[in-house]
């Protein structure tokens, strides 16, 4: 669209977790793996998974739909709140709901298709730093968020040409600058910094499978040193026991020339 090439993974949702809890869980697995920057598209689908619990649990206690909204409306909070906490950047898409309108176009009616309000639950919107509406007929955006755009909140309807995105993007910049790090590398200096072959095995596990393959040979290595390690460790403690290792423990015989039985000499 920009003639950008931009790079990103993709975490599909399965339609079991497709609710609030389950774009919870997405965003921490996400935030956790090392990403920075969440997109979710689209956010539409969270509340149709809500509203379907509800309806779920009206079948199965006699239509009492309170009792379903007692429990999805603090799943629908929490996931808002995990969305937009400081450890990642969020970008939701939203549905609109379309109506239809009568308009006066030079004296003459004209039916007009209109959107109205997001496919989600109300002032979901209001949730987020930043909200462009997309209209149909034409390419415009209302950007609405008066700590970017205007010091009194109006908002702004404009096509989204540069101008409009700018006082965004000088807001973004004007944060203090962090050292980047790519999930990639944040998850090779875990596997470097792993200790045993168990904690090795628990970063390994934790890594995204998308991630993984590149990772493969980092994980070897690593593996490998800390399977020297282990080997090396063993074979001091059979030497320091007074037991046989030549031929078990072959690398003994170029760090150490004590005789095997004399045990209790210090490395």
């Amino acid at each position: 669209m920009d003639g950008e090439k931009w790079e990103y993974e993709v975490c599909p949702i399965p339609q079991s977790a497709q609710h609030p809890v389950g774009y919870a869980e997405c965003y921490e697995y996400l935030v956790s793996a090392g990403f920075d920057i969440v997109i979710f598209d689209s956010l539409s689908h969270a509340w149709h998974g809500a509203m379907e619990k509800v309806d779920a649990y009206a079948r199965a206690n006699r239509g009492d739909k309170f009792g379903g909204w007692a429990q999805v409306t603090p799943e629908q909070r929490k996931m808002l709140t995990t969305m937009t906490d400081p450890r990642a950047h969020t970008i939701a898409t939203m549905r609109v709901k379309s109506e239809y309108e009568r308009i006066d176009d030079a004296g003459k009616m004209k039916i007009k298709k209109v959107g109205m309000k997001t496919d989600q639950r109300e002032n979901t919107e209001y949730e987020f730093d930043a909200v462009i509406r997309l209209e149909v007929e034409k390419p415009r955006g209302a950007c609405r968020e008066g700590s970017w755009l205007h010091g009194d909140g109006r908002q702004d309807v404009r096509p989204p040409w540069p101008d409009v995105w700018k006082p965004l993007f000088d807001w973004w910049l004007s944060a203090e600058p962090v050292d980047a790090v790519s999930p990639e590398d944040h998850h090779r200096r875990l596997l470097n910094a792993a200790k045993t072959l168990p904690d090795l095995a628990t970063v390994w596990g934790a890594i995204p499978k998308v991630l993984q393959s590149r990772l493969a040979d980092d994980k070897d290595r690593r593996k490998a040193v800390l399977a020297n390690e282990s080997e090396s460790r063993r074979c001091r403690d059979r030497f320091r026991r007074g037991e046989d290792t030549a031929g078990v423990c072959p690398t003994m015989t170029t760090h150490c020339s004590r005789p095997a039985h004399a045990p209790g000499l210090p490395d």
